[in-house]
């Protein structure tokens, strides 16, 4: 649809520069263009009237723009609506335990591991050690057999000699052996959230977990 020659039509007024056309035009809503598009009938030439063709591919240009605003209005709507649900889930898991996947840990002097581990099949026999940074293993333990699932595991934090485990960062190591051959898994353990934060950018929430830091939303395996 061409308006550039119409003038007196709501937001291009007559006279004006270029630019500022340029300028309304593209902030022009429904209402306006079915000014201008009556604006357009009016002023045509009586002996070359629009051709119906054009009209109707005009009207179709307006329904298919309305559309897709309408489409932009509602996903915007969808999407401010998704975000205040995750903001008001991640609220509400301050103060309790989640399930989070991780093979590294940060405990204070004494502390525990409560977790599991996530069989996808039969195991012969798992196992759980816990390893210094450097791949000293400090702590093991056997879970035994189990058809698959998932394998709790629990370690109070003090070390086959009796005393308890310095306070840092661990890691933790999973296997599962099936007779022919033995397979890695990244356990899941246990984790009080202390916290959330909300990025300004409109990313998803992060978790603040005691002993793991920090983890988004959408890592949480469980809640417990």
């Amino acid at each position: 649809m061409d308006f550039s020659s119409i003038e007196g039509v709501r937001g291009v007024p007559s006279g004006g520069t270029a630019g500022n056309k340029t300028k309304d035009m593209n902030q022009l809503n429904q209402a306006d263009f079915m000014t201008m598009m009556l604006a357009q009938l009016k002023a045509q030439d009586p002996f070359k009237p629009t051709d119906n063709g054009e009209f109707l591919a005009q009207m179709a240009q307006l329904s298919t723009a309305t559309g897709v605003a309408e489409v932009k209005d509602a996903i915007t709507s969808l999407g401010d609506s998704m975000r205040s649900a995750q903001i008001l889930n991640a609220s509400s898991l301050v103060g309790r335990e989640v399930v989070v996947a991780s093979d590294t840990v940060t405990l204070n002097e004494g502390e525990g591991i409560r977790g599991q581990v996530p069989l996808l099949g039969y195991a012969q026999d798992v196992k759980v050690e816990l390893l210094s940074l450097n791949g000293e293993v400090l702590a093991q333990q056997s879970l035994g057999s189990h058809p698959g699932g998932n394998v709790p595991f629990e370690w109070s934090g003090v070390l086959a000699n009796g005393e308890p485990l310095p306070a840092g960062s661990y890691k933790i190591q999973v296997t599962a052996n099936n007779g022919a051959f033995s397979e890695a898994i990244t356990p899941e353990i246990k984790a009080r959230v202390t916290s959330i934060s909300v990025p300004a950018t409109g990313a998803e929430p992060q978790l603040h977990l005691q002993g793991l830091g920090s983890l988004l939303l959408s890592a949480v395996r469980a809640i417990s």
